[in-house]
């Protein structure tokens, strides 16, 4: 499987893969599964005023088991529809069932 970088990888691409699972690499002994449990409407914002930049903003948000909580960093997640690539993910909330987490993108507008 091939290795990406974020940059490569849209909000379309990320939108298509909701509900699909992800493995999240812990160490290098271990992995957790994660759910990609929905993405946020992208938001398209103006760096000011024109030729000014544009940026999108969006969240994904991941659901996992309580028994394997992550601290917030950057891991390696792994996906059949997007390949390999690095994440920084924050633990938003935790239930008795299970714990949620959050990666928030803020970037560049990519001008094809």
């Amino acid at each position: 499987m091939n290795v990406k970088s974020l940059e490569q990888i849209t909000y379309t691409d990320f939108a298509g893969a909701v509900n699909g699972q992800f493995r999240v690499q812990v160490d290098a002994q271990s992995s957790v599964s994660l759910k990609l449990a929905g993405v946020t409407p992208l938001r398209i914002s103006s760096g000011g005023t024109p030729p000014a930049a544009s940026y999108e903003n969006f969240t994904l948000n991941f659901i996992g088991p309580v028994d394997a909580l992550l601290a917030q960093k950057v891991y390696r997640f792994e996906s059949t529809a997007l390949g390999h690539f690095d994440l920084f993910i924050v633990p938003a909330s935790v239930s008795p069932a299970s714990v949620e987490y959050q990666a928030t993108f803020h970037r560049l507008q990519k001008t094809d």
